[in-house]
C-alpha cells in the first residue's frame, strides 16, 4: 500500500488497456479505456451522461494487518457503453475482462505478493435474481486482487 505499489499498479492497468478500444458515447469514436485511481475525475461543464466510458477504476478497498503482514484487497470496476446490441456490449465487456485479467499473473507488484485467489464478477450483483445482468447500454465487471506485504517498522536503536 506504498506510493510505488500505486504508481505500478496505475501502470500495469494503462499498459493493459492500451491496445484496446471501445465506443465513447458523445460521439461513437473508439476510444482507449481511462484508467483512474479511488474515483473519476470531476465532470466538466459539457459533461454528458456516458461521457466517463470506457473506464477501469481501481481503489484499494479493505485491508487487515496481522502481526508482520499487511493483507489488502484492489477492487478494479470496469465499465463501457455499446451502441449496439446486448450482445455487443456483453462482447466487450468481456473483452475489456479479458485485457485486465493477464494482472492475475503479475505475483509482485512493488514489494507487494498477489495472493492465488482473483475473483471476478461480471454485470448485476447486488441484486438477487439478477446477477449478471447488464444494465443495457452500460455493461459492467468486477476484479477482486488481494495483496500481502510485509509491515516496515521502524525501531529504535
Amino acid at each position: 500500500m506504498t506510493p510505488e505499489f500505486c504508481a505500478t499498479m496505475q501502470a500495469r492497468l494503462e499498459e493493459l488497456t492500451a491496445g484496446e478500444k471501445f465506443h465513447r458515447r458523445r460521439d461513437g469514436a473508439m476510444v482507449t479505456p481511462q484508467v483512474a485511481r479511488t474515483q473519476l475525475p470531476g465532470k466538466a461543464a459539457d459533461y454528458q451522461e456516458g461521457d466517463d466510458y470506457p473506464l477501469v477504476r481501481w481503489a484499494i478497498w479493505q485491508g487487515r494487518l496481522e502481526a508482520r503482514l499487511a493483507e489488502f484487497t484492489v477492487i478494479v470496476n470496469l465499465a463501457v457503453w455499446t451502441p449496439g446490441t446486448v450482445a455487443d456490449g456483453s462482447d466487450d465487456i468481456m473483452r475489456l475482462l479479458n485485457a485486465i485479467l493477464p494482472v492475475a499473473n503479475d505475483r509482485g507488484l512493488a514489494g507487494h505478493r498477489l495472493l492465488p485467489e482473483v475473483e471476478f464478477h461480471v454485470g448485476e450483483q447486488q441484486v438477487e435474481h439478477a446477477e449478471g445482468m447488464q444494465p443495457h447500454p452500460i455493461y459492467q465487471a468486477q476484479i477482486k486482487l488481494k495483496f500481502s506485504a510485509p509491515i516496515r517498522r521502524n525501531h529504535c536503536n
